[in-house]
């Protein structure tokens, strides 16, 4: 029964356009306050960086990040632990 409403419901949403709009501008009305809400937050959080709320530069992917580096890092630690240069080949002949 409950699975059957739901159903009907959405299919009214759907498919009658008409219906839909209605319920948009219903949901859109009821949300307007919200909504302003959250736009006035927003605007106070506008041209802050990460680093202005304690995120730490090692976290961020912009100019201040470190993560670049820290990956070449690794790259170099995974060859040397391994002694392989990239593109070699496990086969003497040269084939995969």
């Amino acid at each position: 029964m409950k699975e059957d409403l739901i159903e009907k419901l959405t299919s009214m949403v759907f498919d009658d356009t008409e219906f839909s709009k209605i319920v948009f501008k219903l949901c859109k009305e009821i949300n307007r306050e919200s909504e302003a809400k959250l736009l006035h937050r927003l605007s106070k959080l506008e041209g802050m960086k990460p680093k202005h709320v304690g995120i730490s530069p090692y976290l961020t992917l912009d100019s201040s990040s470190n993560m670049e580096q820290e990956f070449l890092k690794s790259q170099q630690a995974n060859q040397a632990e391994s002694g392989d240069v990239g593109g070699s080949f496990p086969d003497s002949d040269g084939v995969p």
